[in-house]
């Protein structure tokens, strides 16, 4: 299995330097990365481009919410300049049923849009929730031919142990990400907040704090049972928050899963 790193889980580092930074990524020994971009305040990709080859990383997928208002032939533009197809929306929400069909309208369209494009959705917690009588995650599997970018972590926090969901949803999942966990009570923040709680950007903010995090290796989750349960191709370290410095972070993880990985 291919092993690469959520340049997210850098982020400050990657704003303040980030050619060093991609530099420093590449000297821990990552190959592939997946880049976070902010459409509204992005780099020109032919930079990323550039810095990427320079530091002999290879690109495998783009984080990017496609958004209201987005030209597709834009989106797709900047892909082919950036020379990568893999394309993740990371985060939505949903607080009602409406809300779930009219985002998977919404991910039909870009489908239809972006044709050459793979597309992918990225989850939390709170897609495990149920809304109107089923799972906001398994519709977005269903009705559409959206692939899965499986957070192995929030599948836990949102009440599916990784390795059940990857049983679930099979072949959609071809790339994981992977953290650690601390021993947290509950583990299901469904137990804590309800199951009917409206989940915002606040609420998932507050469950994103340092503390709730840890490095590869150092807390509670199966990782080696989850690398032996997927047939995803590539699994991404990505460390929400975290109390060291971001690279000492990443470098840790990195070690600790390359030993893992069958």
């Amino acid at each position: 299995m291919n092993i690469g790193l959520q340049l997210f889980s850098v982020r400050n580092e990657l704003e303040r330097n980030p050619f060093e930074t991609l530099k420093k990524v590449a000297e821990i020994g990552y190959t592939y990365v997946e880049l976070p971009i902010d459409w509204m305040n992005r780099k020109p990709a032919s930079e990323w481009k550039r810095m990427l080859e320079e530091s002999g990383l290879s690109l495998w997928a783009v984080h990017l919410r496609l958004m209201d208002g987005m030209e597709p032939e834009e989106v797709k533009k900047y892909m082919e300049e950036l020379g990568c197809t893999r394309l993740v929306h990371p985060i939505e929400f949903f607080e009602t049923e409406k809300d779930v069909s009219s985002f998977i309208k919404k991910m039909n369209d870009w489908t239809r849009s972006l044709p050459d494009m793979d597309l992918y959705y990225h989850n939390h917690f709170h897609e495990f929730q149920e809304i109107g009588g089923k799972r906001v995650l398994d519709r977005l599997m269903e009705e559409t031919s959206w692939k899965l970018e499986l957070d192995t972590y929030w599948a836990a926090r949102g009440g599916s142990w990784p390795t059940e969901a990857l049983q679930q949803y099979g072949g959609k999942v071809e790339m994981l990400h992977q953290k650690d966990m601390p021993h947290l009570e509950p583990v299901n923040i469904f137990e804590e907040i309800g199951g009917d709680a409206v989940v915002s950007m606040d609420t998932l903010e507050n469950y994103g704090k340092a503390g709730n995090f840890t490095e590869i290796g150092q807390g509670t989750m199966d990782i080696p049972g989850i690398l032996e349960a997927t047939a995803a191709e590539i699994v991404f370290v990505e460390q929400d928050a975290t109390v060291k410095e971001e690279l000492d972070s990443v470098e840790e993880s990195f070690h600790a899963i390359k030993r893992m990985t069958p």
